[in-house]
């Protein structure tokens, strides 16, 4: 049916026929076959069949039991690989290497079970095709046409062994039978097959009674007039919209009733029709003796320009259109354009203008109609198909419109003034239309919904699909118009890529997508730092800015409540209240929201402001035993007043984009769950930007991921998911999501709101404005006020858990100077180890990752010059004996981690941290320095030591640490946690029946100046006598101001 559309198509386009070349692959017995077929110059490739349905037919035709197939996973959550093992009849086959997906792994293990299998069936052995849908064609015409859907009245015989089914279906007031069938299905598709070609028969009848068939005007330019030049016509310069004149259909066998069919396939309103017939039209002299004048300027400049030559009869009388009676005959239509009273009618016909010149060549079909001149030429054709008729909307009719000049010569004055006056309505109309949404003075829900108008299906989708940088170009992103690229975790053009690297590569992504019909602008997003809090939200806006990123995935809003959670350093406090007050870091990244702002609807400030994105929706913090996208089980009190209260502060402050957590809720994905995302975040919230899935987030939905992709699109999306981070295989995402709206699984309303909530924030992000990235902001990166403030940060975030060990004895702030300082421990002099996961890369490295400064380098910038420095990551007690420390420094802690792999139900430091701190403290006097993102297992070695420092993840700053070590600054810093005992106490949080822990939640002490052991340094304290605490990053500690109504 394709193959015969696309060649009329070709036809009417006088196009070159398609070509096909044919692909063959997979083994003789259970071949794959796809095609390439080029169409005026462009090639379009389909897919082949699936090597596991092939598999499958391959089985079910030899009576054995249906493959099974076992996943195997490698590597971690993030970026996970996978192989297959599928078994057939007893036989494993496993695919031969690891792929990104579940579905790739299947696929390579069932071709590779397919080539193994024994090649019993035929060579040319192929599954039948399917059969043509009439009953689809026949409703998909009734929709289109607005006609009441066809009835179907089967019955059958009765017969106990074989049904025979009769059917009837009753279409537009008339009874339709099929032939008999062996189902049910059959016979209603036979009697849909009889309707819907009667209906199309009687249509053709009708176009073709419409064609002026006068006998020396049928075959191409038979009847001009000798001595012309012979005529071609190529690929028309314009087309007017279906006019003709009109025909007696009478004369020509067509029913009233045939009419009433045609008025409903036609577009316009068929016009009332003067009586006439091949007689009423007398013969035309065309002269050729001059080539087309040129183009007018502008419609004015024809409108004012002197009429063509007359066109003569072969009489020498200036031909005419008349009724055979003087008054016109109306035909069957309510909404008729009446005549003009020469007898000259609008109606189903298609004219077609060119310009005269001696190579046109008539199109097949083609009927010279007696308003040609000396410049112009004029055909009527057939009446354009359902489809045709589409294909001339859309971009193209705002275009037409103003071209009216086209329409010079016609014989009928009356018709052309009025032909003229509408086209230039229309025109005005388009243009106005045109430049809403790209008028920056427009509001925004205004410009929203006139884009959206515009847009086709495939359109919407496209900016529904975000991708990874890795397989995005400039070519990708317009041709499947995609709406957002991001990079994942450690996703980068190059190693240390510069800034003028990023930007060229985010704007040739960007050039892409600005080059499409719509030219709507990409959203570049990155996984940035995941902690970042408050008072660095604008240094980070800064440095994203300057690399040319628009949107970044923070805050996370997790509340964390048990620390052997993999993400727990990404979460703020187990605290709700401190999570919910470090939303302020929104305001740094977008801008401070306006007092009168409407809520729930996004607010970014300017192009100097990025988009901040609130996640993981909801409940992450939860799950049961602190499993990474586990279950988090909770009634609705303890949903709503711990993990949901963040959201709230976060949409008052206008955030643009909330992204879903891969966890479920009492059992529910929350990737499918719509209650909670259509249902409170966008309806009881009043969200109003878009929802944003996590990296292959509904592939999880079930279990394995990916076994059943297209379900897991169409629960994601019918769940409320706007916009779904796919990230690699797009075409599979955007051809599901296509089939499930087209066969209604997926409605429209669906897309058009996902749709209308992207467009919303990159409108409010200025991106329709501001497209391209620049270097504007290429001169901050590692500048001494931003490695200042981040010294500053870490400061802050220590906090100081043990200080001597008697009531009357500090032992911080160490001396400067001292004979001799022993620097200890795996965390010492490694960079990567302070930085933590989410550094640089997702998982981060041990060494020097980056640029900065260790702890042991910033403890010999510290000290006096005359102190010795001796740095020995592991001493044994033989070393230590040999040597004679004043004191010691241990820093120990735990390795780079994220997401899954960073769940531990030990939560034990890194060997070997805990001998290191047995031999050093038992020697020499030594305060421990603890680099984690969380709580660990420390009370056993507590009284060895004399001062112990929780660090969290200092990153590239560690000369914060030396500043408080040695007294520069005191301990602000407060447990945003609690600190247990022991890992059998998990999890427990402040306010719990059974809460006894090692270090309580709001905990920190500071540096008495009475007591001895203090070097001189003032305390700190907030001017307003408010307690500093601590919050945990990946990459830069930093700050929260607690009010003193929580202390």
């Amino acid at each position: 049916m394709y193959k015969s559309r696309l060649q009329e198509l070709c036809q009417q386009r006088l196009w070159a026929p398609p070509e096909y070349t044919h692909r063959r692959g997979g083994p003789d017995h259970a071949p794959l076959f796809g095609a390439t077929v080029s169409v005026n110059g462009a090639e379009f490739e389909n897919q082949p069949s699936s090597y596991k349905s092939q598999l499958q037919i391959y089985t079910q035709k030899r009576g054995k039991g249906l493959p099974l197939y076992q996943t195997i996973r490698q590597g971690p959550v993030h970026s996970s690989q996978f192989k297959s093992v599928v078994t057939v009849d007893g036989e494993a086959f496993e695919s031969p290497e690891y792929y990104h997906t579940v579905k790739e792994a299947e696929s390579a293990a069932a071709k590779l079970a397919l080539m193994s299998l024994p090649q019993e069936a035929s060579s040319t052995e192929q599954v039948p095709v399917q059969p043509l849908s009439y009953k689809n064609l026949l409703q998909e015409l009734a929709q289109k046409q607005g006609f009441t859907l066809p009835a179907y009245n089967t019955t059958s015989d009765g017969s106990v062994h074989v049904h025979i089914f009769k059917s009837t279906v009753t279409f537009q007031g008339e009874s339709y039978q099929g032939e008999p069938g062996n189902t049910k299905k059959q016979a209603e598709m036979n009697a849909a097959k009889v309707a819907f070609q009667h209906f199309e028969d009687g249509r053709n009848n009708v176009l073709s009674s419409t064609v002026l068939t006068r006998p020396h005007l049928e075959q191409g330019t038979a009847g001009l007039s000798a001595g012309q030049q012979q005529v071609k016509i190529a690929e028309p310069v314009n087309s007017v919209f279906q006019a003709s004149t009109a025909t007696n259909h009478s004369a020509s066998g067509a029913t009233d009733h045939d009419y009433h069919r045609l008025v409903a396939t036609n577009p316009l309103p068929l016009a009332d029709s003067a009586k006439s017939s091949d007689e009423d039209i007398e013969s035309c002299e065309l002269k050729d003796n001059k080539l087309a004048s040129p183009e007018p300027s502008t419609v004015a400049e024809e409108v004012n320009s002197a009429p063509g030559p007359e066109l003569k009869a072969s009489d020498g009388h200036r031909p005419e259109i008349k009724p055979s009676d003087g008054h016109p005959v109306p035909l069957a239509s309510t909404n008729a354009v009446h005549s003009t009273g020469c007898g000259c009618s609008l109606i189903t016909n298609r004219v077609q203008v060119y310009p005269r010149r001696p190579d046109l060549v008539l199109p097949e079909g083609a009927t010279l109609l007696p308003f040609s001149d000396d410049a112009w030429v004029a055909v009527s054709l057939p009446t354009l198909n359902h489809r045709d008729a589409e294909l001339a909307t859309g971009a193209d009719a705002g275009r037409i419109a103003p071209r009216v000049w086209l329409l010079r010569g016609m014989i009928c004055r009356k018709i052309y003034l009025v032909c003229l006056l509408l086209l230039l309505h229309f025109a005005s109309m388009g243009d106005a239309a045109y430049m809403k949404y790209k008028d920056p003075k427009q509001p925004t829900n205004t410009r929203v919904k006139d884009l959206i108008s515009r847009m086709t299906l495939a359109e919407k989708i496209g900016q529904m699909t975000q991708i990874e940088r890795e397989v995005a170009s400039a070519d990708v992103m317009k041709n499947y118009f995609i709406g957002s690229v991001l990079s994942g975790g450690g996703s980068v053009p190059a190693p240390q890529a510069t800034p003028a690297i990023w930007v060229n590569i985010v704007n040739e992504f960007q050039k892409g997508a600005l080059s499409t019909r719509l030219g709507i602008p990409m959203i570049y997003g990155i996984d940035a730092v995941h902690g970042i809090l408050t008072s660095l939200g604008g240094l980070v806006k800064q440095l994203l800015l300057k690399y040319g990123q628009q949107a970044f995935h923070i805050p996370l809003l997790h509340v964390c409540r048990d620390p052997r959670w993999g993400r727990c350093y990404e979460s703020y406090s187990e605290d709700h209240r401190i999570v919910q007050q470090m939303t302020d870091i929104i305001l740094g990244l977008q801008g401070e929201i306006p007092i009168n702002h409407t809520k729930g609807v996004p607010y970014i400030a300017g192009k100097d402001k990025v988009a901040a994105c609130a996640k993981h929706f909801v409940g992450d913090g939860g799950t049961h035993n602190g499993i990474n996208e586990n279950n988090t089980i909770i009634d609705e009190h303890g949903l709503l007043g711990i993990h949901m209260a963040p959201y709230y502060d976060a949409i008052i402050k206008g955030v643009a984009t909330v992204m879903v957590s891969y966890s479920s809720l009492n059992g529910v994905k929350m990737h499918a769950n719509n209650d909670l995302v259509t249902g409170y975040l966008k309806s009881k919230l009043h969200f109003r930007g878009f929802v944003i899935s996590d990296w292959l987030g509904i592939d999880r939905i079930t279990s394995p991921p990916d076994a059943n992709y297209t379900y897991s699109v169409q629960a994601g999306i019918n769940a409320g998911i706007d916009m779904v981070m796919v990230p690699y295989h797009y075409t599979d995402y955007i051809n599901n999501v296509t089939s499930l709206v087209k066969k209604g699984v997926i409605s429209m309303s669906r897309i058009d709101d996902a749709v209308r909530r992207i467009l919303r924030v990159k409108f409010t992000m200025g991106l329709f404005e501001s497209p391209l990235a620049d270097l504007s902001f290429s001169d901050q990166l590692g500048k001494k006020e931003h490695r200042e403030l981040a010294r500053e940060a870490v400061r802050k975030s220590l906090v100081l858990l043990k200080n001597g060990n008697s009531p009357n004895q500090q032992f911080l702030p160490l001396p400067k100077k001292a004979r001799s300082i022993l620097v200890a421990g795996s965390h010492a002099d490694n960079l990567g180890y302070q930085c933590g996961g989410w550094s640089i890369k997702w998982f981060a490295a041990s060494g020097d990752i980056t640029v900065g400064t260790t702890i042991l380098d910033a403890i010999k910038s510290t000290v006096a010059d005359s102190t010795h420095v001796v740095y020995s990551e592991n001493p044994d007690e033989s070393f230590m004996k040999e040597n004679d420390f004043s004191f010691a420094i241990v820093v120990v802690g735990e390795p780079p981690y994220a997401e899954t792999v960073g769940d531990s139900t030990e939560l034990t430091i890194l060997d070997p941290g805990t001998d290191t701190i047995r031999t050093v403290c038992s020697t020499v006097k030594c305060a421990v320095v603890i680099i984690s993102g969380r709580p660990v297992v420390i009370e056993p070695y507590l009284p060895m030591m004399e001062a112990l420092v929780a660090a969290w993840l200092p990153g590239t700053e560690g000369q914060g640490i030396a500043d408080l070590l040695f007294g520069d600054y005191g301990f602000t810093g407060k447990l945003p946690r609690t600190w247990f005992k022991s890992v059998d106490q998990l999890p427990m949080n402040v306010g719990d029946p059974h809460y006894d822990p090692l270090f309580p939640f709001d905990f920190g002490l500071t540096i008495n100046s009475s007591q001895p052991g203090f070097s001189g340094a003032e305390q700190l304290r907030d001017r307003n006598g408010r307690t500093i605490y601590l919050v945990l990053s990946s990459v830069l500690s930093v700050i929260l101001i607690h009010s003193s109504i929580l202390a």
